[in-house]
């Protein structure tokens, strides 16, 4: 696979003091901190370097050459468009008229895990012209499928809580998880386990679709572990994490 720059989309979260380990106690000045993919940081990595390559640029460089400084939402929105073009490029393209996916902005007050989850056509002759296209990744860390852990909406249906099936192992929302449920990967609808001769299990649903018992070994696995779900609002008033 090739290498890119990833760009840091950092989204803000809140300010928050820290504790002074010289002082044994919390700083009196209040400090930004940084949601981003999962993890948390009290610094933007919005360096300017201009003896990199113009390839490397970020839009810190670009602001610099063209004199704007671009608020801390733009930046994050179009460092995250960057990084998901990387890493998906072969995915962004409409199924229907073969143009180029979109990023649709997205309200930062609900901090999301990509900056940047949320795709669409804006092609206004095709049939699916602004529909909102969801590509994210699976929560189960045993799944090794074809599709490399990455969910698109195109191909997964949600289950019963909105959350989307995946491809590969199936795994979709903390409610499935915690109650050992199996969605169907083509309606989302739950599977009914039924014992076969020889002691052989398989997972039927209602619309035909049968999932033998080893094509879940990886999500059983999962299902042994806990699963974590971060939720993060935006909250730079009181600094409280709901």
């Amino acid at each position: 696979m090739k290498k890119y720059i990833f760009n840091c989309e950092g989204t803000l979260w809140k300010e928050q003091s820290f504790f002074n380990e010289n002082k044994n106690n919390l700083t009196r000045k209040k400090w930004k901190t940084f949601w981003c993919r999962g993890g948390t940081c009290a610094l933007k990595n919005d360096e300017i370097n201009l003896d990199l390559s113009f390839e490397a640029w970020t839009i810190n460089e670009i602001g610099q050459i063209f004199d704007f400084s671009p608020n801390l939402d733009i930046s994050t929105f179009f460092a995250g468009w960057v990084n998901r073009r990387n890493e998906l490029l072969e995915r962004l393209e409409c199924r229907e008229c073969n143009n180029p996916l979109k990023p649709k902005p997205i309200n930062y007050n609900k901090i999301p895990w990509y900056s940047v989850p949320l795709f669409h056509c804006i092609n206004d002759q095709c049939s699916i012209y602004q529909k909102e296209i969801r590509i994210t990744h699976c929560c189960n860390g045993n799944c090794h499928g074809s599709n490399l852990t990455i969910i698109d909406s195109r191909d997964s249906p949600q289950c019963k809580n909105k959350w989307l099936v995946c491809q590969d192992c199936y795994a979709c929302c903390n409610e499935h998880h915690d109650d050992k449920v199996i969605s169907c990967f083509k309606c989302g609808e739950e599977l009914n386990s039924n014992s076969l001769e020889l002691e052989k299990t398989v997972w039927e649903c209602n619309c035909g679709n049968v999932i033998e018992d080893y094509e879940v070994e990886s999500l059983k696995r999962f299902w042994k572990k806990q699963m974590f779900i971060i939720k993060r609002d935006r909250d730079l008033e009181t600094g409280f994490n709901h």
